[in-house]
């Protein structure tokens, strides 16, 4: 009998008093466990942690972009807590990266964003350029594709890609988180904008043509067709580029 106390006794002491400990270190180390960027893209993966810019492309400017700036809500599964924030009036900002050579237009490309619009004032009826896969550092030529903002009518706001036409686009809402993908495929005619929300599930996707005049080489994302007496908030949370 004494026997048997005893090893009720330790028993309790081994699992009585143990338990909660373990249980408090994991939740300690589910809290503190750090943010990394996903290796989602096999050509360009972008999160915007730490100073200045992850990813090894050559990076130029202008405007007043902000890549360490502190992301709002709750972004999509990738996005960490920092990203690229426009914050536009009267004129265009641009973050242009350089692959250095270009990409085969032959071959398919997918370029993604987390994309937020906090808030915009445009006319209706005009379009902000958001995204641009071009051959020319220049953000303000044609290039292979682009996404774009458009003001569908006062108030409505839709997603969609121009090229060589422009997609049906997809409506979203202001001051919500959504994954874009913008898809250039070999074959010009296949390509298309998809667009999911912040649980990736599925919002919409619109087919497009996209331009065939040369390979791409540029990434711009930009917030061209700002002007006089309008504005645009953007934030941009987690970049990949990937050649399924």
């Amino acid at each position: 009998m004494k026997k048997c106390i005893i090893f009720l006794i330790l028993v309790f002491f081994c699992f009585g008093f143990s338990s909660p400990h373990h249980k408090i270190i994991a939740r300690q180390n589910a809290a503190g466990a750090a943010c990394s960027t996903p290796d989602n893209g096999d050509e360009l993966d972008e999160g915007f942690l730490g100073a200045g810019y992850e990813n090894s492309w050559t990076e130029t400017g202008s405007g007043t972009d902000d890549e360490n700036a502190t992301l709002t809500g709750t972004p999509p599964t990738g996005s960490c807590t920092e990203g690229l924030n426009f914050i536009s009036s009267g004129s265009k900002d641009v973050t242009r990266w350089d692959r250095g050579s270009v990409f085969d237009r032959s071959g398919d490309l997918d370029l993604t964003i987390h994309l937020r619009i906090s808030s915009v004032t445009i006319s209706t009826y005009s379009d902000v350029n958001l995204l641009h896969w071009d051959n020319d550092s220049d953000d303000g030529t044609e290039g292979l594709g682009m996404i774009e903002l458009h003001q569908h009518a006062a108030g409505v706001y839709t997603l969609r890609a121009d090229g060589s036409n422009e997609s049906i686009g997809v409506s979203i809402s202001l001051a919500t988180w959504y994954i874009v993908t913008l898809h250039l495929d070999g074959t010009a005619a296949s390509s298309y904008i998809d667009v999911n929300d912040v649980n990736d599930d599925d919002v919409g996707q619109q087919s497009f043509t996209r331009n065939d005049a040369a390979d791409g080489r540029y990434l711009h994302l930009t917030t061209r067709g700002i002007g006089a007496g309008e504005s645009i908030n953007v934030e941009i949370g987690y970049v990949f580029i990937n050649s399924p």
